[in-house]
């Protein structure tokens, strides 16, 4: 540990106060220059005190937020206040190693001597699962709460933009120009009400129900099926399963919602008659089998940069859409106690991994 690193490392008993924290402990100048590190953020980070001292916050967080959190820091310190650091969206730091782990991270104002400083309290929420779930929840109820009224005051206000439709259609049937304007404002109403509705269900409670009898394969057919078959642009399916695994406990509804964005988001991104790889087997010791879902698509992949971000809440590169449909995938198998990863295929595409327990169901 550095002992000149900030003057208060000469005060014994701030000194012992800091280092005894049960949370990692970062100070900064307002200038965003770490002067202060304790002990637990050390041991998280990966460095010693001395190499983080003089250098940067942004050495600590992914590559790809780095400008955005430069801005970020330069609002907080025109407005300063404890607050917890970007609510409501899932905050990532970075290790020395390079590798990401997700943090909960409160900001904390200090005035030291004629310096304006800044502490940042950090909580490794992937020490503990437990707290990052509760606090996902907190923030999912919240989201709740407020489009739930939301919902209500717009469908109001959506039923009466409706009526007036109505009425002004009756007048312009004569004009087909006018009409069409009519019919478009319509649909456009017709979005908002499905996006305010996307996000009421992206934040409602998930409760399973699980089913005995399930394919995985035929369920991914369906889905494609049902996603293709009003499009003009014929793509094909390839289906591989490991059919030892037998039956499934899983609630065949969701896990089909999560197929649904992935498949989707994998036929946009390929081009005309390009095919879909779906592969589905079992892996691991008998004891602790888990069941592996791969689906392959050929588009042109994702910018790196953007990697960390996919299955973010309301993040998407599309012109429409809430950017909902990954993250409720996400949410989906998470409720299944599994996991899903994207990554660029080295060949090209995009690989979505979903790895899930192997719960098989008797009867």
């Amino acid at each position: 540990m550095q002992s000149n690193a900030y003057p208060i490392r000469q005060n014994r008993l701030a000194n012992l106060l800091i280092d005894a924290s049960p949370i990692a402990m970062v100070m900064t100048d307002a200038q965003g220059t770490i002067v202060l590190v304790n002990r637990i953020a050390e041991s998280w980070f990966g460095y010693l005190e001395d190499e983080l001292v003089g250098r940067s916050l942004e050495t600590l967080v992914p590559d790809d937020y780095r400008s955005a959190h430069v801005s970020q820091r330069a609002c907080f310190m025109s407005q300063t206040r404890a607050r917890p650091m970007a609510e409501g969206r899932r905050v990532q730091a970075k290790r020395k190693d390079g590798t990401l782990f997700p943090v909960q991270v409160t900001l904390h104002p200090l005035t030291i001597g004629a310096d304006q400083m800044i502490l940042a309290n950090v909580t490794n929420l992937g020490a503990n699962p437990d707290e990052e779930k509760r606090i996902q929840g907190e923030k999912l109820a919240g989201i709740l709460e407020m489009t739930t009224g939301l919902t209500h005051e717009t469908n109001n206000a959506l039923q009466r933009a409706r009526s007036c439709l109505d009425l002004l259609q009756m007048d312009l049937s004569h004009n087909p120009e006018l009409m069409n304007l009519t019919d478009r404002i319509r649909e456009a109403l017709q979005d908002l009400h499905k996006n305010f509705e996307e996000v009421k269900n992206y934040a409602a409670p998930i409760k399973l129900k699980l089913s005995r009898r399930i394919n995985l394969g035929q369920l991914c057919q369906t889905v494609f099926d049902e996603l293709t078959e009003s499009s003009n642009i014929q793509h094909s399916l390839s289906i591989k399963t490991d059919q030892s695994y037998g039956r499934l406990c899983i609630d065949v509804p969701r896990i089909g919602q999560a197929l649904r964005a992935v498949l989707s988001n994998a036929l946009a991104a390929s081009p005309t008659g390009a095919k879909i790889e779906f592969s589905c087997q079992t892996s691991g010791a008998s004891s602790g089998q888990s069941i592996e879902i791969i689906i392959r698509d050929y588009g042109p992949g994702f910018c790196e940069n953007i990697a960390n971000r996919l299955f973010e809440p309301f993040f998407t590169t599309k012109q429409r859409g809430t950017g909902l449909g990954l993250a409720v995938c996400r949410r989906v198998v998470e409720a299944h106690d599994g996991t899903i990863t994207a990554e660029n295929h080295p060949a090209g595409g995009v690989l979505v991994r979903i790895t899930m327990p192997y719960e098989p169901c008797g009867g």
